[in-house]
């Protein structure tokens, strides 16, 4: 009874997070500790699949209750059609490969990349739930190189999904993990596949977004322009890495466009300092929404 008054409560918080009502954060915050279930995790459906997601961190939390990474889920909507192969290169625990799985529906595919041994946990019973078989989960690291790569796994990895291959993250994390993993690139990994439907590639992974794009570079020469979602952060240590992306995306006649409120075509120096959000990536060719802007 109990776990039925629970499950009832945290109904009711996701109907207020859906209102533009404000106070969202501290309600989860003074709610959640009464309201989680028991073993702290819930699985949550999402299209065709159940998607565990644990009360314990922030991000898996915000996901179980419906209300992580809404926009741009509805922003990159208008570029994937039933029977589109997709990529999540950086699945974490599957949440957003669901929703990418109901967007391509039951005659689509999802490769859902992951390699972190803790999250890759949580993302194999996603991929196995789904009834249609639409999601496929690849335990490798993506990169510009196909072999093998050292996995750190920090404490936030389910958190703030930070973990990465051949870097180690700095000392502010003091429990990391190290795990021999495999690599790959889009290049190699879709040698011997099918791209002709491939339309669209979500790339969060930590720091290593240049070297996945460096990684694809065959499958553009070829003439497929997917839309590509990437994490970006402007500071100082990562600034250099986006330009150098974005003017070899540029040679392809990628543009980059920010996620507010439709999709507003801009630079990399129209990105203000501290920045840490996704972006969307599309060629000449993408049919962007129409509330989107290409003005710049």
């Amino acid at each position: 009874m109990i776990e039925l008054l629970k499950s009832w409560g945290r109904a009711l918080v996701r109907a207020y997070l859906r209102t533009p009502l404000r106070g969202k954060t501290r309600l989860r915050a003074i709610t959640d500790p009464l309201l989680a279930p028991r073993g702290g995790v819930e699985v949550r459906s999402i299209g065709a699949s159940r998607v565990p997601l644990s009360h314990a961190h922030e991000a898996t939390r915000n996901m179980a209750y419906g209300n992580y990474e809404m926009r741009d889920l509805a922003a990159i909507r208008p570029f994937i059609k039933p029977g589109d192969t997709v990529v999540d290169g950086g699945a974490n625990v599957g949440y957003f490969a669901a929703h990418l799985a109901d967007m391509v529906g039951p005659n689509g595919k999802v490769y859902a990349f992951e390699p972190g041994p803790t999250p890759l946990a949580f993302l194999r019973q996603t991929g196995g739930s789904n009834r249609f078989g639409t999601i496929e989960v690849v335990a490798f690291a993506l990169s510009n190189r196909a072999g093998t790569g050292t996995f750190f796994e920090t404490e936030d990895i389910l958190a703030k999904g930070y973990g990465r291959i051949d870097v180690r993250p700095s000392a502010k994390f003091s429990k990391v993990g190290e795990f021999i993993v495999p690599v790959t690139s889009i290049d190699a990994f879709f040698a011997d596949r099918d791209v002709s439907r491939l339309t669209f590639i979500k790339i969060d992974v930590e720091g290593q977004e240049k070297q996945v794009i460096w990684g694809m570079s065959g499958l553009l020469d070829s003439g497929y322009r997917p839309v590509l979602l990437t994490e970006v952060t402007i500071t100082e240590d990562w600034i250099g890495e986006l330009r150098d992306y974005a003017a070899f995306l540029a040679q392809f006649g990628y543009r980059m466009y920010a996620i507010d409120g439709g999709l507003h075509g801009v630079k990399v120096d129209d990105l203000k300092p501290g920045f840490h959000g996704n972006v969307i990536w599309a060629a000449g060719g993408s049919r962007l929404p129409q509330n989107g802007s290409d003005d710049r």
